[in-house]
């Protein structure tokens, strides 16, 4: 369920999309709050934008 609503927080989170590809492939919790760490903690000075970067989806079946 988390990991559904990742999909739209994620949008914005950097333009190249590789917090949503590292997030998507965790198959446990261990691995996804590793990935939220790496992303988000490890960045915290970073400004993450108010509006999704262009190209990305919160569907990944539509993403291309």
């Amino acid at each position: 369920r988390m990991k559904k609503f990742l999909n739209f927080v994620g949008l914005s989170v950097d333009p190249e999309g590789s917090f949503l590809y590292a997030m998507r492939r965790t198959r446990t919790t261990k691995e996804m709050f590793e990935v939220l760490e790496r992303f988000l903690l490890d960045n915290r000075r970073q400004d993450f934008t108010l509006k999704p970067y262009f190209g990305l989806t919160a569907r990944p079946s539509c993403e291309g």
